[in-house]
């Protein structure tokens, strides 16, 4: 068995490689996993299905003692990593804290409630055809040219941008059965489930969402231009494949293929898959479609940079509410500190349950969990729970803020910190 040498990894993707590679190698399972470590299993879910940006020293370290390494040399590794994004950033715009998954973005990850079982690949004869579909269509466009109409190939409306629109489920039904869900993660997610048949619990989980033009560009193995989009081939790995797609407005559709359990299945071949259908989709202008995705009082209709006033910011020196990070559709947002190595991050969010995240407080009214030390060593992270009702697969599901707070201060200080700015931002939230 080959080692993975940590002094090797200088990128995001070759860091959450190496880990993935150790869990793997370790035959760990996410709940043994968790028991081992300490970690929550939707912070090792976002490592394994790269939801997460960069782990916190705290995870990471646990990460890999678990996995029996020597944490020093990962610690520096991850070193690398972020000066080398902070490099990489644009000039004049703040990089934004890494954070790993557990509360965040993508990081949503539900378990399946019935028994597995075992299936096999599907031909790639399907495939190809949605491929030459996808570039027939895109010759006979640029050939005959435009008919005018509302642009395609661009999100128009982020809030009301359909993800799912771009699935298709029929495209897969030759690799067993399959369930779209809106709700299995983030806000700018949808997921096609498939099973070997309809009794079974899912073995591959198809995630696509949206980005905006900022978003990280992992190494890629080929990219080619289709009509309006480019598609982008992240390099193979055993477990997940990744296809980006950058549209004409710049945003992204990222479409990774994840193997949640054993199976046969080609993750490249669904991958490209739902790659083709979406790229077509895209191309003759039939989505994404644009809809009411959320109630009026969704946190999804608001914008996370205006939970935190100058007033409220005060408490972080040398933070403005000028001096910020936007993120895809305003759903987070990071203050940096212009004079100390100190900032809040806040983001909107959906889990299943929040009752094991933190100690729970009462905050401008609102039912919310404080963990110090979640995200990393000197931090401590808020969860102020918004609204709550029941998604389109019928769990409970929860939306939230998750507010953290980062600094030299010790947890406790920091944690003060952060119920203050927990207070601020639940008070600003709409009525539910």
């Amino acid at each position: 068995m080959e080692h993975v040498d940590p002094d090797g990894v200088h990128g995001r993707e070759e860091l959450l490689a190496g880990l993935r590679r150790l869990f793997h190698e370790g035959g760990w399972s996410v709940h043994r996993f968790a028991a081992a470590s300490g970690l929550g299993t939707a912070t090792i879910q976002g490592i394994l299905d790269g939801s997460t940006n960069v782990p916190q020293t705290r995870t990471l370290e646990l990460f890999v003692r678990t996995c029996g390494q020597d944490s020093a040399s990962w610690v520096r590794a991850r070193g690398r990593v972020v000066r080398a994004s902070k490099e990489a950033a644009p000039t004049g715009e703040p990089s934004r804290p890494p954070r790993d998954g557990g509360l965040g973005p993508s990081a949503v990850a539900r378990p399946p409630s019935r028994p597995g079982g075992r299936w096999g690949p599907r031909t790639a004869v399907a495939v190809a055809a949605v491929l030459l579909a996808a570039v027939g269509w895109a010759v006979t466009h640029r050939r005959h040219g435009s008919t005018g109409g509302p642009p395609v190939a661009v999100l128009r409306d982020v809030h009301r941008a359909d993800p799912c629109s771009l699935l298709d489920a029929g495209s897969l039904a030759g690799f067993g059965a399959t369930r779209i869900d809106p709700d299995y993660g983030a806000l700018s997610r949808c997921d096609v489930l498939l099973s070997p048949d309809n009794d079974a619990e899912p073995t591959v989980d198809v995630d696509l969402h949206f980005d905006g033009p900022s978003a990280e560009s992992p190494p890629a193995t080929r990219t080619t231009r289709v009509g309006h989009v480019s598609v982008t081939e992240m390099p193979d790995e055993p477990d997940r494949c990744i296809r980006d797609v950058r549209l004409a407005d710049g945003d992204h559709v990222r479409i990774t293929a994840k193997r949640l359990r054993h199976s046969a299945a080609g993750l490249c071949t669904i991958a490209q898959a739902v790659t083709g259908r979406a790229v077509e989709r895209l191309n003759n202008g039939t989505a994404p479609v644009y809809r009411d995705r959320f109630p009026k009082n969704s946190l999804a209709l608001r914008n996370a940079c205006d939970l935190l006033d100058d007033e409220a910011l005060n408490a972080i020196p040398g933070a403005d509410a000028k001096n910020r990070h936007a993120g895809f559709a305003g759903w987070d947002c990071t203050w940096d500190s212009a004079t100390t190595d100190a900032g809040v991050d806040v983001q909107f969010n959906q889990d299943d349950d929040l009752d094991d995240d933190g100690k729970p407080v009462l905050l401008a009214g609102r039912r919310s969990h404080v963990a110090a030390g979640y995200q990393a060593d000197h931090s401590c992270t808020v969860a102020v729970e918004h609204r709550h009702f029941t998604d389109a697969a019928g769990d409970p599901t929860v939306e939230f803020v998750m507010l953290t707070v980062y600094g030299p201060q010790a947890n406790a200080d920091l944690c003060t910190t952060a119920e203050a700015l927990g207070t601020s931002a639940a008070s600003k939230l709409p009525d539910v």
